[in-house]
């Protein structure tokens, strides 16, 4: 089973890519003050294309063939 694992912060974007529980990718990938100026007073949900882009050059080619399940850290919701 192969599971990527997204975690969208203020200032990065951690991806993780586990193959039978065993990781075999985890990069932390920055957003730079410029970068993210461009959102500034935006609601959070326009930085998708900007965080989709970053896991794909994170994945690097054949890591990004497919996956089993896809879990996301962070959201909209109430605990």
């Amino acid at each position: 089973m192969r599971i990527l694992a997204v975690n969208p912060g203020a200032t990065s974007t951690k991806v993780g890519v586990y193959e039978e529980g065993e990781a075999v990718l985890t990069v932390t990938v920055p957003h730079g003050d410029q970068e993210l100026a461009a959102f500034r007073g935006r609601p959070v949900l326009e930085q998708l294309e900007m965080r989709v882009s970053a896991v794909i050059r994170a994945l690097d080619g054949e890591l990004a063939a497919s996956f089993d399940a896809v879990v996301g850290r962070g959201g909209l919701l109430r605990p």
